[in-house]
């Protein structure tokens, strides 16, 4: 049995990163799973509810994704917007 793949849409060709553009990416792999159905497109910021396009977030402090989840870190908009929820 073959499984699902979960890609990030901005990956996939779809214009939702924050610039409100894409980043493909092109492999074989990709093609091959795309031919075979196992791609399933994600944009979890969308997901969370932020608009296309939003101003650049990153984790603030140098700190870790697993910090956010631990709820030990922020994420930060350049322009000073929190939006670690």
């Amino acid at each position: 049995m073959t499984g699902k793949i979960l890609v990030s849409a901005c990956l996939m060709g779809h214009a939702v990163r924050y610039d409100g553009r894409s980043k493909p990416l092109v492999h074989p792999a990709i093609d091959r799973w795309r031919e075979e159905g196992r791609l399933i497109t994600i944009c979890p910021e969308m997901s969370a509810g932020m608009a296309v396009p939003r101003p650049p977030a990153e984790i603030a402090d140098g700190a870790t994704g697993e910090d956010v989840l631990a709820g030990t870190a922020r994420v930060m908009e350049i322009t000073g917007g929190d939006v670690t929820a």
